[in-house]
């Protein structure tokens, strides 16, 4: 984010030393002829008191500036700091809703297979192998009993790995939304400063 300049308008300035000039020769002005050296030494003390005292206005304008010029950086770091710490943030959402929805999808599976478990009645892998009419069929049929415990182990594997993922990212999601809390507090703090 741009800063624009928000210093002592440079009109200001120029007015206000017009108006100490003009002071200054009004007070030249009124100089009688009875002690002309005296009331012109007079008027050049109160000029040079005014100069003296512009002198310390502009100091004092510089000093405002400057210290605007810092807290405007502050508060574009802290903003920048917001901003990158949003963006993680939203990639984080994003994450976590793909992790979710492969979650969702695995457990759907795993289910599925119980429920077909369920359907298929209790017989046992012991009665479905008895059940073999060669050795080919009995060779098929142990390796379709291997497969399928293999498949259900790996659903129920994949299940837990995807479960301790979504935990991680909630636990990253939470941490990056206190990280945005905190980012915006310290930019309202130095704004405030500022105001």
């Amino acid at each position: 984010m741009t800063r624009t300049n928000r210093g002592f308008p440079i009109a200001v300035r120029t007015a206000s030393l017009l108006v100490v000039l003009l002071l200054c020769a009004a007070m030249g002005v009124g100089v009688s002829a009875a002690s002309p050296r005296s009331e012109k030494q007079e008027a050049q003390a109160a000029f040079e008191a005014a100069k003296a005292r512009l002198a310390d206005i502009q100091n004092e304008i510089d000093r405002i500036e400057a210290d605007l010029a810092d807290k405007a950086r502050q508060v574009d770091a802290a903003e920048a700091e917001l901003d990158a710490t949003i963006t993680e943030l939203i990639r984080v959402r994003e994450n976590l809703a793909e992790t979710q929805a492969n979650y969702d999808r695995i457990v759907e599976q795993l289910n599925a297979r119980a429920v077909e478990a369920f359907m298929s009645g209790p017989t046992t892998s012991v009665d479905f192998l008895l059940g073999a009419t060669s050795i080919s069929d009995l060779s098929d049929r142990f390796e379709y009993v291997d497969a399928v415990a293999r498949s259900d182990a790996d659903l129920a594997q994949q299940v837990q790995s995807t479960k301790n993922v979504l935990l991680a990212q909630q636990g990253e999601l939470e941490k990056l939304k206190a990280r945005r809390r905190d980012a915006l507090e310290a930019a309202k703090r130095i704004r405030d400063q500022v105001i």
